[in-house]
């Protein structure tokens, strides 16, 4: 129940949320540190191979969470999987090489553009349509984009880390797309996906 009783305090559904407004932000904060040490260890190694090292850290974590039998990795939505490794994984390294040729904050907030993709993304594979807000939300967004990449050609030619920024965005939002597939229940069809695959992914 959603009612609040003597002794009980906030109930259920509002501490959960309470804590995944904090889990969000605690993930924001260790992305904005990721996108800072990856800016510094862009001055000498490539974007490729600073993606590299990102995953490979990632498969660290995942081993030790998997020996220590607290991660379930087994997959169930192959398909789902394989979109969101793809396009999750080909969107760090177009972010990483964004920040290589731009400052870390162009670069970031070009990728944070990624909820309009998501939007998009979801109403075209999920059939989740947005509401009307946020779709008279999406040419202000749009605009703003055009105003930080530069409205004329020979701004893209002359320097193209804002279009990575761009293209990390647009792959992010169909990444989330599918971890939203993999990770919802589906009456009839396998069991949903856990945080760990999809992170394996």
């Amino acid at each position: 129940s959603a009612n609040h009783t003597a002794g009980r305090g906030v109930s259920s559904p509002d501490r959960e949320a309470r804590g995944a407004a904090l889990r969000l932000v605690l993930s924001s904060s260790l992305f904005a540190i990721m996108a800072v040490l990856a800016k510094l260890a862009s001055r000498s190694v490539p974007a490729t191979e600073a993606a590299f090292v990102r995953f490979a850290t990632g498969l660290v974590v995942i081993g030790v969470m998997w020996a220590a039998g607290r991660a379930d990795l087994r997959p169930r939505r192959w398909g789902w999987l394989f979109a969101r490794g793809f396009f999750g994984g080909t969107a760090v390294v177009a972010y990483f090489s964004a920040m290589q040729r731009i400052s870390v904050g162009e670069a970031t907030l070009l990728n944070y553009t990624q909820p309009v993709f998501t939007m998009l993304g979801a109403w075209a594979l999920l059939g989740e349509r947005p509401p009307r807000r946020a779709l008279l939300a999406l040419p202000l967004t749009l605009v703003g984009v055009s105003l930080i990449v530069g409205l004329r050609p020979a701004d893209l030619r002359a320097d193209v880390g804002p279009v990575y920024g761009l293209l990390s965005a647009m792959l992010s939002g169909v990444a989330v797309t599918s971890i939203r597939a993999a990770r919802r229940h589906v009456p009839g069809g396998p069991p949903p996906e856990t945080a760990w695959s999809v992170f394996l992914s």
